[in-house]
């Protein structure tokens, strides 16, 4: 039966309220379009392009599964719907969309991305790869794609191959919490430029600094005078960096330069993809550290404790931990809490059943140098990926860092050590979510390390 005509023209003019972003509007002409004609299939697909655009995920599965009872062989929709899914976390269902959205369209660049986001997401690093590629093959400035081909190398550790990709991040539309300025100065290309002076500025979080200004070693000596941007967190810590000349904060009056680059790039600039650090690279303040070992004076194993990242980083769900999930270790005998979490989940302290479990340091640390100078007089530091634990590998200070099933790309899949920090290991869950086993095993290794000290 032929699709009625007049809905077939609301659908039309909906299409182009919703390329002007008047969601909205169009919305309610794609209900009048269905309201004239309930099995005009594309008004249901686009109605769920409109409702996954306003975060309604339930109600876009519902649109896209009309479009597809009412038109099987919709690719479209098989993708979208995929996309969806693979947004709420179910990977098995969105994998057979995808799946099917490529057979009927084998040549369907973003099938072939969503599958091969599906596959990252999960661990199956050399099937996304695959994927990506097979999506660059059809659309090869697929900016997003380049990108996620780099953290599935990078996952991987092939280093070499993943940073000329991960330069992409900054032609991706959707962004990755970059930090973007406009910069007078051209971007350096690597080249030697002895007179000239380069503008090094961070683009991404606290962590991404701490572990990346090593390799400004690198890059000094190939021009005259190098600057270090960061963070005004980070400047107090960071202003006597040895390999800096000039260290400057974000929102500070941008320093002449004759070139910059952001610190991300330096892996790829300087043709040194991986650079184990000899630590410590970072020092702190002797006179903070001083007043420090005052306060934290006693004979207990003394353990600083981070449960959470900052809620800004998309896959923060997975990374972060809630305080209680720690009760079992805080009552452990010989063994002293100390609290370095800043931000929100600094909250959950005041939720525990004995406060008095953990001590905590957050009033007292105003930016990264005083907690730098209280790391630095801790036994160890117990920490998810945050900061925090860039932080204690950056000052050679016993680190246990505490990672999904499927971490960032840094910290890779297997294995208990890092290439990037020697004083780290590395507490992986063997399941996806399950923190209480990661628990179990700190539990065993806290009570044998307080045994040895004689706690």
């Amino acid at each position: 039966m032929a699709a009625n005509s007049q809905a077939v023209s609301l659908n039309d003019a909906a299409n182009a309220l919703f390329n002007t972003q008047r969601i909205d509007d169009a919305i309610e002409l794609y209900r009048q379009a269905l309201r004239l004609d309930p099995r005009l299939g594309v008004a249901h697909y686009n109605l769920g392009n409109c409702m996954q655009a306003k975060g309604l995920w339930e109600a876009a599965i519902e649109e896209y599964e009309q479009a597809l009872q009412l038109t099987p062989d919709y690719a479209a929709a098989h993708n979208n719907l995929a996309n969806v899914l693979h947004r709420l976390r179910r990977h098995q269902e969105a994998t057979v969309h995808y799946e099917a959205a490529l057979r009927l369209d084998p040549n369907y660049p973003e099938a072939w991305y969503g599958l091969g986001n599906v596959a990252l997401y999960v661990g199956q690093v050399q099937e996304a790869e695959a994927c990506y590629r097979e999506c660059l093959a059809r659309k090869p400035g697929f900016a997003s794609a380049h990108f996620n081909l780099s953290l599935a190398l990078l996952l991987a550790g092939d280093y070499a191959a993943g940073w000329p990709e991960y330069e992409w991040r900054w032609q991706c539309a959707d962004g990755i919490g970059l930090i973007t300025r406009q910069f007078a100065s051209p971007p350096w290309d690597g080249t030697p430029a002895p007179g000239a002076t380069l503008l090094v500025h961070a683009e991404q979080g606290f962590g991404d600094t701490l572990q990346f200004v090593r390799y400004l070693r690198l890059a000094r000596p190939r021009v005259g005078k190098l600057i270090l941007q960061c963070q005004p967190e980070l400047h107090r810590l960071l202003r006597t960096f040895p390999e800096a000349d000039e260290v400057v904060a974000e929102d500070a009056k941008p320093p002449r330069a004759g070139f910059h680059a952001p610190l991300l790039s330096l892996p790829h600039l300087t043709g040194t993809p991986l650079l184990p650090a000899t630590v410590p690279y970072l020092q702190a303040d002797p006179a903070l550290a001083a007043a420090w070992q005052a306060r934290l004076a006693g004979p207990a194993l003394k353990v600083g404790l981070a449960w959470a990242g900052r809620p800004l980083n998309a896959r923060d769900y997975q990374r972060s931990m809630a305080l209680s999930l720690f009760a079992p270790l805080l009552g452990l005998r010989g063994v002293r809490w100390f609290a370095l979490q800043k931000g929100e989940a600094e909250a959950q302290i005041e939720q525990l059943p004995n406060e008095s479990a953990i001590t905590n340091l957050a009033p007292q640390l105003e930016d990264f140098a005083d907690t730098a100078a209280a790391v630095s007089q801790l036994d160890l530091v117990v920490t998810v990926d945050s900061a925090v634990a860039h932080l204690a590998g950056a000052l050679g200070r016993p680190v246990w860092t505490l990672l999904p099933k499927v971490p960032n790309w840094r910290w890779g899949l297997t294995g208990d050590a890092t290439p990037w920090y020697s004083t780290m290991r590395l507490f992986r869950q063997r399941t996806e979510g399950d923190w209480p086993g990661v628990i179990d095993d700190l539990a065993r290794e806290l009570e044998e390390l307080s045994a040895g000290r004689g706690g």
